[in-house]
C-alpha cells in the first residue's frame, strides 16, 4: 500500500492544496511554519480521522467546513478516502466504486483494509524528534497495541468480571426468596380487580350524566387551544423579527465604522516601511545621551516645582470663590445626564440619513454614468449572420482541400506509374501525355490554393468582427445588469430614508433641551474643572514643595559635571530620531496586526447581513400567513369558562371516585409488574448459576496470566525475528539484536535491547554509534508493524534531523535509504535542506499572505 495522493481544503493553513507522492522517498520541505506537518495531519485524519487537538480547529480561520481526501494504491486497486469537519462527508471507495458513506462504515473499511490506527500511529508515523524514543517506551507501545491493559482490567478485584459475579450473586438469592412473595401478590391482585369493576360501573353512570356538557367543553376548548397555539406562533415570530431587525442594525452600523479599513492598511503598510528604514540606521546609545536627558529632566521638574509652589498660594483663595459655580453646574449636569441617550439616538439617526442620501446620490450617479450601448438583440442577430456567412466559408473552403488532395494523389500517382497506362483515365500513356496532365494539375492546384487563401482572409475577417460582436454583448449584458441593481438599490434607499427622516423629526423638540443644557455645562465647565483642579490644595503641599526643590538642585550640579566629563569624551552624537521611530513602529505594527484582524470580521459581518436578510423576510410572510385575531381568542375563553363553572359541581362529585379507582389501579399495576418480574426471577435462577461459573473460571485463567503470557511471548518471537530480517538489509557491524522482556506477564517491566557482533559478544544498545541506534529505532518500528499487520506499504517522518549534529544527520539519511528495502515508500517532512540529497520527490512548501502553497517535482 503507498500513498498516491492527499487533497486538503481548508484545511489548517491550507486554502486548496494537492500533493502527489511520486517517488519512492518523497520529502516535504519548507520553513517553519509554512504548512508542512499540516500535510501529514491530513493523512492522519484521513485514515483515523485522529488530530493533535481539537478537531474543530482544523479547519482554517474564518472557515466555516474543512475536506480532506487521500488516495493509496494497493497493487491494482485506488482507494480513495473523504473526510470533512463538521462531519457531512465521510465515504470510502474503491476503484470509484462507493464502499463506505459514513465516519463508522469507513473506519471500519479503514482497518480491514490492514491498517490499523494503534500500530499506525505508534510505528509507521514517527512524529518530530522520536526515533530513538521507542527504546525507552517500548513496552507502552507493545501494551497499547495488544491491550493488554484493558484484559488486566478485567480481573481486578472491582473489575467488570468482579462485578458480575456479584450481581449474580444478589438476583440468585433475591429469586429463591421471591415464591412465597408471589403467592401473596396474586392474591390482593384478585381483590383489586373486583374492587375496580364496581367502582368502574358507577362513574360510567355518573358519566352519562355529563357527555353533553362536555362534548360542548370540549370543542370550545379545541377551538381555544388552536387560538391560543396561533398565538404562541405570532408572538414567536414577532419577538424573532425584532431581534433580526436589532441584529441587522447592529451589523450595518460596524460594518459601515470597518469601511475603510483597507486604505488604512496600506498608508500603515508604506509607513511601516519607511520606518523600518529609519530603525536600520540605529547607532550605537551612547551615556552622554542619557546625561542630557537626566538633566534636561531634571530642570524641567526643577521649573515645574517653583511654578506649583507659587501657584498654590493662588490656588487656596481662587478655590473659595469657585464654590458657588460648582453648586449650579451640578444641577444643569442632571438634566444633561437623564437627555443623553436620546441625543445619542438622535445623532445616529441623523447620521444614518445622511449616510443613505449620500449613498443615493452616488448610485444615482451611477446609473446615469452607464455607457450607451446597442441593443442586444440587434448585436445577437448580427452575431448569428456572421456566424452563417463562417460557416458557408468552412464549407467551401472545406470542398476545396478536399479537391487538393484528390489532385495531390493523382499527381503522386502519374509521377510513380511505371507502365504505359494512365493511372487516372486508364488509356494510354506516354511522356507528353504524362507533361500535359502534371501541367493542368499543377495549374489547377495553384488556383485553388490562390481561392483558399482569399477565403482565409475572408475567414479570419469575420471572425475578428465576431470576436468584437461578442466583446460588445458581454459588456451590453454587464451594463443591464448595472442598471438593474442601481434601481432596486434606489428604491430601497428610497425607503429608508423616508423612515429615518419620520424619526428625526420625532426627536428634534427632546435635542433642544439637550443642547440647552449642554450649552449651559459648556458655559460653567472652565469654572467646574478648575474647583475640581483645586480640591487637593494644602498647606502641606506647599511643605513637600520646598523640600523637592533642595533634593533637585542637588542632584542637578551632579549631573552637569558628569555632562562635561562625556561631553569633552564623546561630542554631541543623539538618537533622538532613532528612538522616535521605534516607538512610532511598535504602535503601528500593533495597530496593522489589528486592523488586518478586523479585515477578516467585515467579511464574516457581510455573510451574516445577508443570512438575516432572508430570515427577516422569511418572519414578515409567516406573521401575515397567520392571519391571527386576539379579540376572537379572548371571546371564545369567556365562552369556554362559563361552561366550565356550570359543570363544576358535577365534576368534583365525579373527582373523588375517579382519584380511589385510580389509586386502585395504579396498585394494580404495580402488582402486575411486581408478579411478571418475580416470576422472571424465579424462571432465572438456573440460568445465572451456570453463568457464574463460567466467569468464575474466566476470572481465574486471565488471573494466572496464561493468556497473556501466550500473547507476548509470540509477539516477542515474531517482533524480533522480523527486526533481525530487517537488519539484514542494513550495513551494520553487529550480526543480530536480541529483545530480553522481564519476568512479567503484563509487559510492566522493562525490554532490554542488545546487539551481538560477529564474535556473539552482547553490546548494550548505549554503545552503538548514532546511526546504528537510528537503524535499530526505525527497523524495530518497523518490526512492530509487520509484526502486527503482515504487510509494510508505507513509512512517514516528522522533522527526523531536528536536534542531531552533522555526523547523525548523515547516519540518520544513510539509514533512511537503506530503509527502502524493506518500505517501499517512506515520506520525510523537514525545513532541513540537507535531506534533499537522498530525495527522489521534493514538494516544497511555502506560507504566502498567510495561506500555504505547494511546488512539486523530481528532485535534480
Amino acid at each position: 500500500m503507498r500513498v498516491d495522493k492527499v487533497k486538503l481544503i481548508n484545511f489548517l493553513s491550507h486554502d486548496e492544496t494537492t500533493v502527489t507522492f511520486k517517488g519512492d522517498i518523497n520529502v516535504i520541505i519548507g520553513h517553519n511554519g509554512a504548512g508542512k506537518s499540516s500535510i501529514i495531519d491530513a493523512i492522519n485524519f484521513a485514515l483515523f480521522k485522529a488530530t493533535r487537538g481539537k478537531i474543530d480547529d482544523m479547519v482554517k480561520r474564518g472557515k466555516a467546513s474543512a475536506l480532506v481526501e487521500l488516495e493509496l494504491k494497493m497493487g491494482n486497486s485506488l482507494v480513495k478516502i473523504q473526510r470533512s469537519i463538521p462531519s457531512r462527508k465521510e465515504l470510502l471507495f474503491i476503484n470509484d466504486k462507493l464502499i463506505a458513506r459514513s465516519a463508522k462504515e469507513v473506519n471500519k473499511k479503514v482497518e480491514e483494509l490492514g491498517l490499523d490506527s494503534r500500530v499506525v500511529l505508534t510505528t509507521m508515523i514517527v512524529r518530530q524528534g522520536e526515533i530513538e524514543n521507542i527504546f525507552e517506551n517500548l513496552s507502552d507501545i507493545l501494551k497499547k497495541v495488544m491491550m493488554i491493559d484493558n484484559l488486566e482490567k478485567l480481573t481486578e478485584s472491582n473489575g467488570r468480571i468482579r462485578s458480575i459475579i456479584m450481581e449474580y450473586d444478589a438476583k440468585i438469592k433475591a429469586s429463591q426468596d421471591s415464591e412465597k412473595r408471589l403467592k401473596e401478590l396474586r392474591e390482593e391482585r384478585d381483590s383489586k380487580d373486583k374492587e375496580i369493576l364496581n367502582l368502574e360501573q358507577l362513574i360510567r353512570k355518573l358519566d352519562d350524566e355529563l357527555s353533553a356538557l362536555k362534548q360542548e367543553e370540549s370543542r370550545l376548548a379545541t377551538e381555544v387551544n388552536q387560538l391560543q397555539e396561533k398565538a404562541k406562533i405570532f408572538h414567536g415570530l414577532k419577538t424573532g423579527l425584532d431581534r433580526v431587525e436589532r441584529e441587522l442594525s447592529k451589523l450595518d452600523q460596524e460594518r459601515k465604522d470597518l469601511a475603510n479599513i483597507p486604505q488604512e492598511i496600506e498608508r500603515l503598510e508604506k509607513r511601516q516601511r519607511k520606518l523600518k528604514e529609519i530603525v536600520e540606521k540605529k547607532p550605537d546609545i551612547i551615556d552622554l545621551e542619557n546625561a542630557e536627558k537626566s538633566l534636561k529632566d531634571l530642570n524641567n521638574r526643577l521649573k515645574k516645582l517653583v511654578q506649583e509652589r507659587d501657584k498654590i498660594h493662588a490656588d487656596l483663595k481662587k478655590k473659595k470663590e469657585l464654590e458657588r459655580f460648582h453648586i449650579e453646574y451640578e444641577k444643569y449636569k442632571k438634566n444633561y445626564d437623564e437627555l443623553k441617550h436620546i441625543h445619542e439616538d438622535f445623532i445616529s439617526t441623523s447620521r444614518s440619513l445622511s449616510d443613505k442620501r449620500k449613498s443615493l446620490n452616488e448610485i444615482e450617479t451611477k446609473l446615469r454614468a452607464l455607457p450607451v450601448t446597442r441593443k442586444i438583440d440587434e448585436i445577437q442577430k448580427e452575431i448569428e449572420e456572421i456566424s452563417q456567412k463562417i460557416n458557408d466559408l468552412n464549407t467551401n473552403m472545406g470542398a476545396i482541400n478536399s479537391e487538393l488532395d484528390q489532385i495531390g494523389k493523382s499527381m503522386n500517382a502519374l509521377i510513380s506509374a511505371k507502365e504505359d497506362k494512365c493511372p487516372v483515365c486508364g488509356g494510354p500513356l506516354d511522356e507528353l501525355h504524362k507533361k500535359q496532365l502534371l501541367e493542368q494539375y499543377n495549374s489547377r492546384e495553384k488556383e485553388l490554393k490562390e481561392r483558399l487563401k482569399g477565403l482565409k482572409e475572408i475567414q479570419d475577417s469575420l471572425q475578428e468582427r465576431m470576436r468584437r460582436l461578442n466583446l460588445e454583448l458581454k459588456n451590453a449584458q454587464n451594463n443591464q445588469s448595472k442598471a438593474e441593481n442601481y434601481k432596486e438599490q434606489i428604491s430601497n434607499l428610497s425607503r429608508e430614508i423616508s423612515e429615518l427622516q419620520e424619526k428625526v423629526n420625532r426627536l428634534q423638540s427632546l435635542e433642544e433641551k439637550y443642547r440647552e443644557a449642554s450649552d449651559k455645562l459648556k458655559e460653567l465647565d472652565s469654572s467646574e474643572r478648575e474647583y475640581l483642579s483645586l480640591l487637593g490644595v494644602n498647606e502641606e503641599e506647599l511643605d513637600r514643595r520646598e523640600e523637592e526643590i533642595a533634593t533637585i538642585n542637588h542632584e542637578i550640579e551632579e549631573v552637569s559635571a558628569k555632562i562635561q566629563q562625556l561631553s569633552s569624551r564623546l561630542g554631541g552624537l543623539t538618537r533622538e530620531d532613532i528612538g522616535k521611530a521605534e516607538k512610532e513602529l511598535r504602535d503601528l505594527e500593533w495597530a496593522l496586526s489589528e486592523l488586518i484582524r478586523k479585515k477578516g470580521r467585515v467579511e464574516q459581518i457581510s455573510e451574516r447581513i445577508e443570512s438575516l436578510l432572508k430570515q427577516r423576510d422569511e418572519l414578515r410572510k409567516e406573521i401575515e400567513d397567520l392571519s391571527f385575531d386576539q379579540l376572537e381568542l379572548d371571546r371564545k375563553r369567556k365562552d369556554r369558562d362559563a361552561l366550565r363553572v356550570q359543570i363544576e359541581t358535577l365534576q368534583r362529585d365525579i373527582g373523588e371516585k375517579r382519584g380511589k379507582l385510580h389509586e386502585i389501579i395504579e396498585r394494580r399495576k404495580q402488582l402486575e409488574s411486581e408478579i411478571t418480574e418475580l416470576t422472571e426471577k424465579v424462571k432465572q435462577v438456573q440460568d445465572l448459576s451456570r453463568a457464574k461459573e463460567r466467569l468464575e473460571k474466566l476470572r481465574r485463567i486471565l488471573s494466572e496470566g496464561g493468556l497473556q503470557s501466550y500473547l507476548i511471548s509470540t509477539l516477542k518471537g515474531r517482533i524480533e525475528n522480523n527486526l533481525n530480517d530487517i537488519m539484514s538489509m542494513f550495513n551494520m557491524s553487529f550480526a543480530r539484536v536480541i529483545l530480553t522482556f522481564q519476568e512479567s506477564r503484563s509487559l510492566s517491566g522493562k525490554i532490554d535491547i542488545q546487539a551481538l557482533d560477529q564474535n556473539g559478544q552482547s553490546l548494550p544498545i548505549g554503545m552503538l554509534s548514532g546511526g546504528e541506534k537510528i537503524a535499530i529505532a526505525l527497523g524495530l518500528r518497523l518490526a512492530i508493524a509487520r509484526s502486527l499487520m503482515g504487510s509494510l506499504g508505507f513509512m512517514i517522518l516528522d522533522e527526523p534531523t531536528i536536534h542531531l549534529d552533522s555526523q547523525r544527520r548523515a547516519e540518520l539519511l544513510s539509514v533512511i535509504q537503506e530503509s527502502m528495502r524493506v518500505v517501499p515508500q517512506i515520506i520525510v517532512v523537514t525545513h532541513d535542506e540537507e535531506v534533499l540529497r537522498i530525495a527522489e520527490y521534493v514538494i516544497r512548501v511555502e506560507k504566502v499572505g498567510g495561506k500555504s502553497e505547494v511546488i512539486e517535482g523530481v528532485n535534480q
